[in-house]
């Protein structure tokens, strides 16, 4: 089947698609085949706005049969809202001697966006297992929005990164082993933890009071001088006032966000 590269690709492995070096391709089936095929990645990976899927893509079928693809104004603007998110690191602001520690479901170093990132310390409280792995792919998104080098790229990719797996297969994790894997970034240097996860009310699946409490160990932390990021929650009920547990400790720094529409999520 003969490729008509437009503006870009996809890549579908294992079922799962990765980014690939540009956002979209068309693939046509030969002359005079009655089959129109057209690929289109969406990109969850990685966690970015660059999604294009219905609405962010303009698709025409010419009278020849050729199909015509280009990305709508709303995508476009998108990959300029991108483009003012990673300036600070074409500023020099690469985050060269911070270690920062993620708190998740782990991380796939075999993404090609993650390829040369500096892994300084991993530690499995699911598992046991030696060596970094993803089995649900939140780790790896929130990881690539810090470290990522590749076709995309992330906010501070020279960090040292430490990655502590504390939430299972299905995203969900206890209290008690999240505050365990805080306090093993405490002691192997860190300087930042991201906790892009929680508990409350209606919001994530996150077992709260099965143990000593990650807001206690978030505490601890900030108390050593260390910043605290974590999760306002993610239950998309415009700003509901539900905050989720460990963000809603005083000292923690609690991040939201909103829809395209401005609605708090």
């Amino acid at each position: 089947m003969e490729a008509a590269d437009l503006t870009g690709e996809s890549v579908a492995e294992n079922g799962q698609f990765w980014q690939a070096p540009q956002p979209y391709q068309a693939e046509l089936a030969p002359e005079g085949s009655d089959i129109r095929t057209i690929k289109m990645i969406v990109s969850i990976t990685l966690g970015f706005t660059l999604v294009l899927a219905t609405g962010y893509l303009a698709a025409v079928i010419l009278s020849d049969g050729a199909i015509l693809l280009r990305p709508s104004q709303e995508a476009l603007e998108r990959h300029e809202s991108y483009n003012e998110l990673i300036r600070p690191a074409s500023e020099g602001l690469t985050g060269k001697g911070i270690v920062a520690c993620m708190v998740d479901s782990g991380i796939a170093l075999e993404h090609p966006d993650l390829e040369g990132i500096n892994l300084v310390g991993w530690r499995d409280f699911i598992n046991g297992n030696g060596n970094p792995y993803d089995d649900h792919g939140h780790g790896t998104s929130m990881a690539g929005l810090l470290v990522a080098n590749g076709w995309l790229k992330g906010m501070a990719k020279d960090v040292d990164l430490l990655v502590a797996k504390a939430l299972g297969e299905d995203g969900s994790g206890s209290d008690a082993i999240v505050a365990d894997a805080v306090d093993w970034c405490v002691d192997n240097g860190a300087h930042v933890i991201s906790l892009s996860l929680g508990g409350a009310p209606n919001i994530l699946p996150f077992s709260i009071g099965s143990g000593r409490s990650s807001g206690d160990a978030a505490n601890e932390a900030i108390d050593a001088g260390i910043y605290v990021v974590a999760a306002a929650g993610n239950d998309g009920e415009d700003d509901d006032g539900d905050v989720a547990h460990p963000s809603s400790e005083a000292g923690v720094i609690s991040v939201g966000g909103v829809t395209l529409k401005g609605t708090h999520w």
